[in-house]
């Protein structure tokens, strides 16, 4: 999705494309981010033939601060995969 592997992210801002302003602080506390990474066909192959889930991935927002993709300790650690998919709300 993104063409290149991402380190890190953070919730920042907030913006409103209709009125073409920044959100509050309120709002922005309110925003809540997922990613899904892509997983390769083997991870997929064995997923399906264990019954496994996968792509359950924990919610993230600006409570969160820097969200590391790259470090084994991190809760949103890609092990080199790339972001299939990225939404906020």
């Amino acid at each position: 999705m993104f063409g290149r592997q991402l380190d890190a992210v953070k919730v920042v801002a907030v913006v409103d494309l209709n009125k073409r302003t920044s959100g509050s602080l309120e709002e922005l506390e309110r925003v809540k981010c997922k990613m899904e990474p892509r997983f390769s066909f083997e991870e997929e192959s064995a997923a399906l033939a264990t019954g496994s889930e996968l792509g359950v991935w924990p919610h993230f927002g600006i409570e969160d601060g820097t969200i590391q993709l790259n470090k084994s300790s991190s809760r949103w650690f890609l092990a080199g995969r790339s972001i299939e998919s990225f939404e906020c709300w």
